[in-house]
């Protein structure tokens, strides 16, 4: 199990281990499907627009979409755009392209699985196994016996910064197989994960209430609609007092915090910042990363968590300088397992 008191804080390289695309290729995904009714895709994805909105302006529809498709080369990612752009009916339309492109990635995750089309994973040929998905659920299930499956999050937290699903339909696939419980059981159990999006989701998978549509599934203009509405930029966000308490709760009450696959932007670092006392240790991923930014990066968490002038955190001691590593999230299980697990008390 986990050390009491970890929060792990999940970036867009998070889930790329399962197939989803990073901010910069979801921008150029959009791009493509805002173009102006020129590919089979993006007519297809007008319609659907055009459905959802009952709108008969088609002109105007046609030239929002133009304005997304001209700005994507120039977006750092989709949810900048929508937050600068600063138009009503621009995101709308932008956060149901979000949708539609999460939709399409889950469907293609080696993560999906459809009962109706036969399409069920095989854990043998699983390409997740070397993933941090499998590496974290096996800290998870050590030592928690099938009687105690609502203990098996205890002492963890998720601060989830992604809109797909892959870490709930993983997990609930592995509770399902490993302690062999129907679907509903092990949905009902990873529901329980103590987890805040501070941008939103897709929604519920099946076998929980709410569920609009599960992973992967293909959905109806209306159905694609009521999920855009779960969609959240920086500005709603900020809005949103509830999941800021729950963010700061989680932030504030870790003593280890583990970035996988964050990108380490300002405002998303502003949003963890919380004070409480007790040391906190500071680890993570900075994939692909030099030595010079990984640097910069340590330096920047200092500044973000830190009273200016001073070496600590808000009301705590950081326990050891951020560190941050150039590994992909599966390998980082690796090198920092010892890091990660509760000690064994003899």
């Amino acid at each position: 199990m986990f050390k009491r008191g970890t929060t792990f804080v999940l970036g867009a390289g998070a889930s790329k281990e399962a197939a989803f695309p990073l901010g910069l290729q979801l921008a150029q995904e959009i791009g493509a499907i805002t173009a102006p009714r020129n590919t089979d895709e993006s007519m297809q994805f007008f319609n659907t627009i055009r459905a959802a909105l009952h709108t008969g302006d088609h002109n105007h529809l046609i030239g929002v979409c133009g304005m997304i498709h001209a700005a994507m080369p120039f977006a750092t990612s989709i949810d900048d755009y929508i937050d600068n752009a600063g138009d009503p009916l621009i995101a709308k339309v932008a956060k149901m392209a979000i949708v539609h492109q999460i939709l399409k990635a889950e469907r293609e995750s080696p993560l999906f699985e459809s009962v109706e089309e036969g399409r069920v994973r095989n854990a043998s040929s699983d390409p997740t196994l070397t993933t941090w998905y499998h590496h974290f659920w096996r800290q998870l299930s050590r030592d928690t016996k099938r009687a105690n499956l609502d203990e098996i999050f205890d002492g963890v937290r998720i601060i989830n910064f992604n809109y797909d699903r892959s870490l709930e339909q993983f997990l609930t696939s592995a509770v399902r197989n490993y302690y062999g419980t129907s679907w509903n059981e092990a949905a009902a159990v990873v529901s329980k994960c103590p987890m805040v999006r501070p941008y939103g989701s897709l929604g519920p998978i099946r076998g929980l209430e709410n569920c609009i549509a599960d992973f992967g599934d293909e959905v109806y203009p209306q159905q694609l609609l009521q999920m855009s509405n779960g969609i959240r930029t920086y500005t709603e966000q900020i809005e949103d007092k509830d999941a800021l308490h729950r963010i700061s709760e989680y932030s504030g009450d870790s003593r280890q915090m583990v970035f996988l696959g964050f990108g380490f932007h300002d405002q998303n670092l502003k949003l963890l910042r919380a004070g409480t006392s007790g040391e906190l240790t500071i680890l993570g991923t900075a994939f692909g990363e030099s030595d010079y930014n990984i640097r910069e990066l340590q330096q920047r968490l200092l500044t973000v968590f830190s009273i200016p002038g001073s070496s600590t955190m808000i009301g705590r001691i950081l326990a050891g300088d951020p560190q941050l590593d150039d590994v992909s999230c599966g390998e980082f299980f690796d090198l920092r397992r010892f890091s990660l697990i509760a000690k064994i008390t003899i």
